[in-house]
């Protein structure tokens, strides 16, 4: 949707659900800048008569599951006592006639369950955390795969070339890109990565919020979806290290150093211990997470000026020289 419709639309929103915004806080181009898919502002809304601090998102793309209901889905079969999602005030699905859908929720109040590159207590927070997740959290599908889904190789194709559509339509396709690809491809098929699972696909530090009285909120609820095994685990680790700048960007040799870390304490996890293959999947997970960084990500980000935490080209170069080396290792 055009800037100035999306403009147009939220003044809508406001009317209707009575918000009052004081900051947008999040604005979704889906690596396009010329159309915007989601905006999520910070504001205030008087609920049961008392003024209460909340989030309103808007959508202006419909997506194949609405946020709201997966949030509603998955608490209805959490049985964690420290894990929950944000409590929704108002929503309406996406509707093709107006242009668009939106939930107003809680602002939670809380933390990043960690920020940065881990240290050893932030380690020990994150494994229980995704430990209690997989085990109590997210204890059954949400939905049901599609044909598509339930083949690795398969999912992940779909994937990887939706990645390099986007980079030719910003004017980055590369043949190292193209290479890539083919090589993650024939790596899984010869792997025999075959086998998918529902999980959560942006599961983020940053996405667990963790509250005053030690509740974990999990945000990014629209990303539900069937994935190769062990995708949630390893997002984490590239969303540290693809959020690094200046000089705490990692060379090649430490940034394997430091995935390889993550390797030893998720296979020693209770609830991935007895897990077959678990060395191979673990790689394929991470070698797909380096192609998405090096085939879009980087170049995005780079693009993206309206990002608080502004790309250099030279931030680009050692990234990219960082995610090469973790792609060749695995």
């Amino acid at each position: 949707m055009s800037v100035e419709k999306a403009n147009e639309l939220e003044c809508r929103v406001f009317d209707e659900t009575g918000f009052t915004p004081t900051e947008r806080i999040f604005e979704g181009k889906i690596y396009d800048s010329d159309k915007i898919a989601t905006r999520i502002y910070r504001g205030t809304q008087t609920i049961q008569g008392e003024p209460r601090h909340t989030i309103l998102k808007i959508q202006f793309l419909k997506n194949a599951d609405e946020e709201g209901d997966l949030m509603k889905a998955f608490a209805t079969q959490n049985k964690s006592c420290a894990i929950r999602t944000a409590h929704i005030f108002q929503q309406a699905d996406y509707n093709e006639v107006v242009g668009y859908g939106y939930m107003l929720m809680e602002e939670v109040q809380g933390e990043a369950i960690f920020s940065g590159l881990a240290n050893e207590r932030d380690r020990e927070k994150w494994l229980k955390f995704f430990s209690d997740f997989k085990t109590t959290g997210l204890t059954k599908a949400l939905f049901p795969p599609s044909l598509l889904e339930n083949e690795a190789t398969r999912v992940t194709a779909l994937r990887l070339f939706n990645w390099l559509r986007i980079t030719k339509r910003q004017h980055h396709l590369t043949l190292e890109k193209i290479r890539l690809t083919i090589r993650h491809l024939i790596k899984m098929t010869l792997d025999g990565v075959r086998e998918t699972e529902f999980v959560h696909g942006h599961l983020s530090p940053d996405a667990i919020q963790v509250t005053p009285t030690g509740d974990h909120v999990v945000m990014s609820q629209a990303f539900y979806k069937y994935l190769p095994k062990l995708s949630d685990a390893v997002f984490q680790i590239w969303a540290s290290l693809k959020d690094l700048r200046g000089d705490d960007i990692l060379s090649p040799e430490q940034a394997v150093t430091y995935c390889e870390q993550w390797r030893s304490y998720y296979q020693a996890l209770p609830c991935l211990a007895n897990m077959e293959n678990f060395e191979k999947y673990f790689a394929s997970a991470m070698r797909e997470r380096a192609a998405g960084a090096l085939i879009v990500d980087i170049d995005s980000d780079l693009m993206n000026k309206q990002k608080e935490d502004l790309m250099t080209s030279e931030d680009a170069q050692k990234l990219k020289a960082m995610f090469r080396g973790i792609f060749n290792h695995y």
